[in-house]
């Protein structure tokens, strides 16, 4: 796990990082972005706002040591996301094998319900069910798009390559 020093001696809280990093994850670079410079706290975790910055084509004038740091946390948010890109494949094969109602049932019995938002709005707008999306999850919605999108594709032409 990366290590981010605050104000030169202190470590940052691993989980608070570990957090911070699966939201960049999660949501869109620009978002959270956003969301840390709107915070009073954007100080303590500059190495990942830089990555973020860098990740959207932005030239941010920072320390060698901040530009190292966070060019680490560039390759980790790329190892995260092609993770995650696997993962989230494999779960939409499933989803053709098994079904929508047993995979929203699967999903919704698991720890990662959070992190598989997009997908189960997906599945339960399958089964005509209404998705129960915060108000504030607009990027849920968008990605649930996308992954119908997908999904359906993946049922009307299979390829080995989707595995």
């Amino acid at each position: 796990m990366l290590k981010v020093l605050v104000d030169g001696d202190s470590p940052l809280s691993e989980e608070i990082f570990d957090t911070l990093m699966n939201f960049s994850v999660e949501l869109e670079p620009e978002r959270v972005r956003d969301l840390i410079l709107s915070s009073h706290s954007a100080v303590l975790v500059r190495p990942l706002l830089v990555a973020l910055e860098k990740d959207l084509g932005l030239a941010p004038r920072v320390a060698r040591e901040v530009d190292e740091v966070a060019t680490d946390i560039q390759n980790e948010l790329k190892a995260r996301r092609a993770s995650r890109e696997k993962v989230l494949g494999t779960l939409m094969d499933f989803s053709v094998e098994l079904g929508s109602k047993r995979m929203r049932e699967l999903i919704e019995a698991s720890r990662s319900t959070a992190s598989l938002r997009p997908l189960l709005v997906t599945l339960q707008e399958d089964l005509g069910l209404a998705p129960r999306v915060p108000r504030m999850a607009r990027e849920v919605e968008e990605v649930a798009k996308d992954i119908k999108k997908e999904l359906e594709r993946r049922r009307t032409h299979p390829t080995a390559s989707d595995s």
